[in-house]
């Protein structure tokens, strides 16, 4: 694999930054007249008090379903779905896993055999207060974020007077058949009871133009490209994060 990340032994922390973990599939357009809608409506009828009518989906040819507390989230339609579970209720991945699985449980229900797009992407934010009113967003970039991805920003970027920034860098993996991508920057607080932020997005996608894949090998992508976006991390982050990651909490 060409990433540039250490392997790093995957273990559980105590605390974490991450704020949501999405999982996204495309494949090719399902015809709404070539659906089984009784295969269709067995697969809905789990979501207890949705109340999906199979026909009124087709007709739209999408639907959105949340839990009560927003924390889960599935988009469906006829040629992609996707699943957004977001922390405290998201643990680890492998804790989540019936929840992406799910979106295979919804193209074997839409006779979809094989898959043409696959996306993996988690969310970190890291909040920040400065007492001093001359403080360096730079300066609080480079606290957190590693000095492989504070590179990345050309050295001639200004951030004065600045509220918002982000840097884009990605690089693709040929072995793999996979690209990463992540965008990192800060977004300063709107209000006076808000704190500054940090943000970090992490994405793994298959690459356009691959090789088509049965929808049998989800399972084993998506815990692949969870895999890489673990490395992905401590490749982002300095090692003061990772240790306070480590911390019990009280």
């Amino acid at each position: 694999m060409s990433y540039p990340f250490k392997t790093v032994p995957h273990c559980e922390y105590n605390r974490t930054f991450l704020r949501d973990v999405r999982v996204a599939v495309g494949y090719p357009t399902v015809e709404a007249n070539a659906v089984n809608k009784e295969q269709l409506q067995s697969f809905f009828s789990q979501f207890n008090g949705a109340n999906i009518d199979v026909d009124i989906f087709l007709s739209n040819k999408n639907i959105n379903i949340f839990s009560n507390e927003r924390d889960v989230e599935f988009r469906f339609t006829l040629n992609y779905a996707e699943a957004k579970l977001t922390t405290p209720f998201y643990s680890t991945f492998e804790r989540a896993m019936p929840y992406w699985l799910l979106l295979q449980d919804y193209m074997q229900a839409l006779g979809v055999t094989q898959i043409t797009g696959l996306i993996e992407r988690k969310y970190s934010e890291f909040s920040f207060k400065s007492d001093n009113a001359n403080y360096k967003i730079k300066d609080v970039m480079s606290e957190v974020f590693s000095s492989e991805l504070m590179d990345k920003i050309p050295q001639n970027t200004s951030f004065k007077e600045l509220n918002s920034f982000e840097k884009n860098w990605s690089e693709t993996d040929e072995e793999s058949a996979t690209i990463f991508n992540v965008v990192f920057g800060f977004k300063k607080a709107d209000t006076s009871i808000k704190d500054d932020h940090l943000t970090l997005v992490t994405t793994v996608e298959r690459k356009r133009n691959s090789e088509i894949i049965s929808i049998g090998d989800y399972p084993t992508l998506i815990n692949r490209y969870n895999e890489i976006l673990f490395q992905a991390f401590h490749w982002c982050v300095r090692r003061e994060i990772i240790n306070h990651m480590n911390i019990k909490k009280q």
